[in-house]
């Protein structure tokens, strides 16, 4: 008994091109979330970290508080190198709050964005690079108050 007349053979190109094809809606590999950021490095300074995308993987380097009001983040984003200031005001409309980012370098350059935001809510500062052996701090805030959360150096 024969079966190879009874077998149609799929040509090697048909083959690859379904395979190429199917490949573009359903990806074989998946690697997580993948950052595509529309600047990088010197390129970032001053800019928002959400229209940039540099705060898709972005992650804090410390978190401090001021007790029940305000929440204050030092961001890193790794696909940027930058960092930036995310406050969120935990409070009802009664305060309002504020964060500041800083960075310096060894040179003495300093750099600071403050954004001040409604009672409510969360906001961020504009982001700065983290060019070789510069530091970067974040401040959190209540606007009209002495109180302030301020991370370390990193």
């Amino acid at each position: 008994m024969k079966f190879d007349n009874q077998v149609k053979r799929v040509p090697i190109k048909l083959l690859w091109s379904i395979i190429v094809i199917a490949s573009l809606f359903f990806p074989l590999f998946s690697f997580g979330q993948t950052a595509y950021a529309a600047c990088s490095g010197s390129a970032c300074d001053g800019t928002d970290p959400q229209t940039t995308s540099c705060n898709v993987n972005a992650y804090a380097l410390e978190i401090v508080f001021v007790t029940g009001i305000t929440q204050t983040e030092l961001r890193y984003s790794p696909t940027c190198n930058t960092t930036w200031s995310r406050v969120t005001n935990n409070t009802s409309n009664n305060n309002a709050a504020g964060a500041r980012v800083s960075r310096q370098n060894p040179y003495g350059y300093n750099v600071q964005n403050v954004s001040n935001l409604i009672p409510g809510g969360n906001w961020w500062t504009l982001q700065y690079w983290r060019q070789s052996g510069s530091q970067s701090q974040a401040a959190g805030y209540v606007i009209n108050t002495n109180y302030t959360a301020i991370t370390g150096w990193w």
